[in-house]
């Protein structure tokens, strides 16, 4: 007997499709529903809220890449006991008070929101079910497992695709007519998330990106052809120059196109 799945009542699929739903507002350049969807994740999904606590296992678990199969098995067996010590009462009015505001502020739409790693957090669902049949529960922890110990790289399409970056990507491209590196796609992702930890994620990943490109920019500047063409020596100093100013100001939606372009001039050299 199978047991009746309702997405609603996932709270990981809950946070992934509103999250989705922030980066369609950017696309729009709707900063008003941006704003509002931000502020209805930070008040559902606050750290200490029972959401996040449920969350933060469904995470444990989707997150988790290139393990090996006795340790997938024994992350997912703790997992399960922690989830036992819930609130699932408390989780479910949760649930409740939270689409009841989706669905009045925004619309029902934004559960048909595509949440590219779907059938997992479904499968996760369903294993915490006490209601789920032994047999089935055992075959879903087994799909779990595989995606559990599949390698970073065997996962980089389906990570790529996450929270819909392949629609904000295209829209950028569109924009700006290129076609965006790896780097350039993870810069975006962390932008487009930035909306909702707080810059966080944002901030972390800037800092690192500074350093590896002024090292690249330094190798270019030492490269033979930018040393014998003043005028491009001179471009990639103020390009250093300008990533040495990234670290005085906080980094703004104008900044992106800009800092992109860096990117992709590195890039470029490196190949």
């Amino acid at each position: 007997m199978r047991i009746k799945y309702n997405k609603k009542r996932n709270t990981a699929f809950l946070y992934e499709a509103l999250v989705t739903e922030v980066s369609k507002s950017i696309i729009e350049e709707n900063l008003k529903k941006r704003d509002a969807i931000v502020s209805v994740i930070k008040e559902f999904f606050d750290s200490e809220s029972p959401l996040a606590k449920e969350l933060q296992l469904y995470s444990a678990l989707y997150e988790t890449t290139g393990a090996g199969p006795r340790v997938a098995e024994k992350l997912i067996n703790e997992v399960r006991s922690e989830y036992l010590n819930l609130d699932l009462g408390e989780i479910f009015n949760n649930q409740t008070n939270l689409i009841n505001k989706v669905n009045k502020s925004f619309s029902t739409s934004v559960f048909n929101n595509y949440v590219p790693n779907y059938r997992n957090l479904a499968s996760i669902s369903q294993i915490f079910n006490k209601k789920t049949p032994v047999k089935h529960r055992i075959l879903l922890e087994t799909q779990i497992i595989g995606e559990m110990t599949k390698k970073l790289k065997e996962k980089v399409e389906f990570d790529n695709n996450k929270f819909n970056y392949e629609t904000v990507i295209e829209k950028f491209n569109e924009k700006y007519e290129t076609v965006l590196t790896e780097c350039q796609k993870k810069l975006l992702g962390k932008y487009v998330m930035s909306f909702v930890d707080n810059n966080l994620e944002l901030k972390a990943y800037i800092n690192e990106e500074i350093h590896r490109l002024k090292d690249g920019v330094v190798a270019l500047t030492e490269s033979e052809e930018v040393k014998s063409d003043k005028n491009m020596l001179e471009k990639t100093k103020k390009v250093l120059s300008i990533l040495e100013g990234y670290k005085q100001k906080p980094f703004t939606k104008e900044m992106l196109p800009e800092f992109l372009k860096i990117q992709g001039l590195v890039e470029e050299f490196v190949e």
